[in-house]
């Protein structure tokens, strides 16, 4: 079985993000296309429809359950202090749309899987369409590699 390995950093030198988005430039071009920048009016749709989905599936709860989208080139920059070797595994839980998770294998093909887990059905829908949109694209593109991925709704 590959090793997991758990990373957590609460700060990035920017120098890190500005050398990362040059190194995985195709990366976060291709998910930018797949989904807008974090930015986006795409993204904060997706924000206003979680916030609606979490309200109506669990309406005793605050805002326990937040959704928010990372800035790509910071998180590649993350995974690469990380240096993720052949057959680990990524995991996001708490994936909402994929993006990381898609991200992740685009960036990494050489892992075992990347794995998202999302308990809004919404996002976990739109995580699946985005896959399948990705997994199209790259029909035509067979130079691309990409890690496994699986998401699942749980």
């Amino acid at each position: 079985m590959p090793s997991v390995r758990f990373c957590l950093l609460a700060h990035l030198i920017p120098t890190a993000a500005a050398l990362c988005t040059a190194q995985h430039a195709g990366t976060i071009d291709v998910v930018s296309a797949l989904f807008g920048s974090e930015s986006s009016r795409q993204a904060f749709s997706r924000q206003e429809s979680a916030h609606t989905e979490v309200a109506a599936l669990f309406p005793t709860r605050k805002r326990e359950l937040t959704y928010g989208e990372f800035d790509l080139a910071n998180f590649l920059a993350l995974l690469d202090s990380v240096d993720p070797k052949p057959g680990e595994i990524f995991l996001d839980v708490g994936s909402g749309c994929g993006r990381l998770v898609l991200a992740a294998s685009l960036a990494y093909p050489i892992l075992g899987c990347s794995y998202g887990i999302e308990l809004l059905p919404e996002l976990h829908a739109s995580a699946l369409a985005a896959h399948g949109r990705l997994t199209t694209f790259l029909r035509d593109e067979p130079t691309i590699g990409i890690a496994p991925c699986e998401l699942v709704c749980d």
